[in-house]
């Protein structure tokens, strides 16, 4: 559908008449909203014309998640979109709610880590537990998970969050023992990582860490097929809290947005995570489907390669920042449905989040300054990567013509998020629009500034070091106090609002939609499903 105007998109933002139309026109997604009529198939009218309550089976339920997911290893995996289903077939020694206030519980462990003495605590397990090939549960099965995570050979994204720990033993089947290098206060924090695996099923087959694990959750794998699909069976022996009533999970892999509604709309899938932003008011005015909007912690960034021109000076990464338009893009790539980043590292969802004194606003002025500071008065080109994923790509656009503004051409370079890493790790490119989700796997701000900064992603990706953010870091781990942990950690994110290797420019809600039959249904705010209040 063609979009009359007299003037173009491209001349309403040079002359800063940046409404809603013309971004939508330079965008390309003016008649591109899908246009979603009737309702659930499996809700329907009977005989009298009255219409019929939706009826729930619980046998089977059928869910779309957005990103894929390469293999089911809890120690290993950076993706979200594993986690969603490795919290239905494993069982961490802690929990941390998703919700605030975001309060941990024991599930594996019956109680919070005992203290000894100030370097030595102890933690007694579930009594009872079996994972799902019958074999019990033991404390060599936890020893085992930690030792597995710590062992730098494994490579895995969690290990800086053990460093503190310098060892662990089993005292019997049921206890664990774990002496620290030092005191820390986040002990129990950082043990919510641990989804304990098996030590017989992981030794005896490497497809248990691949896309057969073997867990003591109340789901076990029937059959995964990588980057598509998992097929789940509840497991009768589950001894754990949580009461998902359905007795078959069919998750399947949709990254397209249009395919996902769709199999929503037609009863294909009982639940859809990701639901695209801009079809919430249409989804919302249908009988038989529910949607909402739960504020995350996922959030959209930039990462810059810091190690070569221009983005080495960290004043043209800062220009880069004051020159994007985050509320045109809120409306445009979101539909509203985000925040805008403007002064937070992390998202104020985590506890230890604070505003930091720099403030990205949307100051072209002020970028033009900062590049002129740096010596650069223009015509300067980049690379731009950006995720295929269209609530990023819907972004191009807008970026490249705010940068344009200030003498930045930007060349985008679209692709799946595995093959920007590569780029990013190669070193080939300037600058990466991405998005990530440190929240999702705990709940406070030194594990995410950690795991995203100190960790395999910014030293390795940006090319940025900082011997000083990580001795803050440290001493937020080891702090007495909550006050001293919490100066440590606001200090940590001044820096790095400074510095900007990495910056998050929107803070995004987590958008699912799913068949009104699931009564009780609580969409998360972070990737899964939420499935235990459903009324099965």
């Amino acid at each position: 559908m063609a979009i009359e105007t007299n003037e173009t998109p491209r001349d309403a933002l040079q002359s800063g008449g940046l409404t809603r139309r013309n971004l939508l026109a330079l965008v390309g997604i003016g008649g591109s909203l899908i246009a979603l009529k009737g309702t659930l198939s499996g809700c329907s009218s009977d005989t009298s014309g009255q219409e019929a309550a939706p009826q729930l089976d619980c046998q089977r339920l059928a869910a779309a998640m957005a990103t894929p997911f390469r293999d089911l290893d809890p120690t290993t995996s950076p993706l979200v979109s594993t986690f969603a289903i490795v919290d239905l077939v494993y069982e961490p020694l802690y929990r941390v709610d998703p919700f605030p206030p975001r309060e941990l519980t024991p599930v594996l462990a019956t109680e919070l880590p005992r203290e000894i003495n100030p370097t030595t605590y102890r933690i007694h397990l579930r009594e009872g537990t079996t994972f799902h090939d019958g074999s019990p549960l033991t404390a060599d099965d936890v020893v085992f998970t930690l030792d597995r995570i710590r062992n730098p050979e494994t490579n895995s994204p969690y290990l800086t969050s053990f460093t503190v720990i310098d060892a662990v033993t089993a005292v019997s089947d049921t206890e664990i023992e774990l002496t620290l290098k030092h005191p820390t206060t986040l002990l129990a924090e950082r043990l919510a990582l641990i989804w304990v695996l098996s030590r017989n099923a992981t030794s005896n087959s490497p497809d248990a860490l691949k896309l057969e694990p073997i867990g003591t959750g109340p789901y076990r794998v029937q059959s995964a097929v990588s980057e598509q699909s998992i097929s789940l069976e509840s497991f009768s022996d589950y001894q754990g809290d949580r009461r998902l009533g359905f007795v078959e999970l069919e998750i399947s892999v949709v990254p397209d947005d249009n395919a996902r509604v769709s199999g929503l709309r037609t009863g294909q899938f009982s639940v859809i995570e990701n639901a695209p932003a801009n079809t919430y008011e249409t989804l919302s005015n249908l009988d038989g489907i529910s949607i909402e909007a739960v504020p995350s912690s996922l959030a959209t960034y930039l990462m810059f390669h810091t190690a070569q021109p221009p983005f080495d000076d960290p004043r043209v990464r800062r220009a880069v920042l004051y020159a994007i338009d985050r509320d045109s893009i809120t409306q445009i790539a979101f539909a509203g449905h985000a925040e805008p980043a403007w002064s937070h590292m992390t998202s104020p969802q985590i506890a230890g989040a604070v505003e930091t004194s720099t403030v990205y606003s949307y100051d072209v002025d002020r970028a033009s300054e900062l590049l002129a500071e740096a010596g650069l008065g223009g015509g300067i080109t980049i690379d731009m990567l950006i995720n295929n994923d269209e609530t990023l790509t819907q972004q191009a656009p807008i970026i490249q013509e705010n940068l344009r503004q200030v003498g930045i051409t930007a060349n985008v370079i679209p692709g799946d998020i595995q093959a920007q890493a590569q780029r990013a790790i190669d070193g080939n490119y300037h600058m990466w629009l991405t998005s990530a989700d440190a929240g999702a796997f705990a709940g406070d701000a030194e594990w995410g500034l950690r795991w995203l900064y100190g960790g395999a992603f910014v030293p390795r990706q940006a090319r940025w070091e900082n011997a000083g953010l990580i001795e803050m870091l440290d001493i937020a781990l080891a702090a007495p106090d909550l006050d001293t942990r919490n100066q440590a950690l606001a200090e940590a994110q001044h820096l790095l609002q400074t510095e900007a290797p990495l910056i998050p420019v929107h803070f995004v809600d987590k958008v699912t939609a799913w068949d009104s039959a699931l009564d009780g249904y609580q969409p998360l705010p972070k990737s899964g499903f939420g499935l235990d209040t459903v009324n099965c």
